[in-house]
């Protein structure tokens, strides 16, 4: 339920919303890649769920571009 809740969070944010948090995740993917690389990171399963997040959220976006390509053509 808590994913369905932020799924649909995501899909009422506009496009340079989204894509401002998808910059801001990857931004955040560099750092857990480097803490994992020093043997800083606790919980590894942080890289796997912040990279699903980073395919939703690019996923949602790629969708409103071609919905607003689709309606202007």
């Amino acid at each position: 339920m808590k994913n369905a809740d932020h799924l649909k969070e995501l899909r009422h944010l506009s496009v340079e919303q989204l894509t401002g948090k998808i910059q801001e995740s990857k931004r955040r993917l560099v750092e857990v890649d480097q803490e994992k690389l020093l043997g800083k990171l606790k919980n590894v399963a942080s890289r796997k769920y912040l990279k699903r997040q980073i395919a939703q959220m690019l996923t949602i976006r790629d969708e409103k571009i071609a919905e607003k390509v689709k309606t202007n053509a």
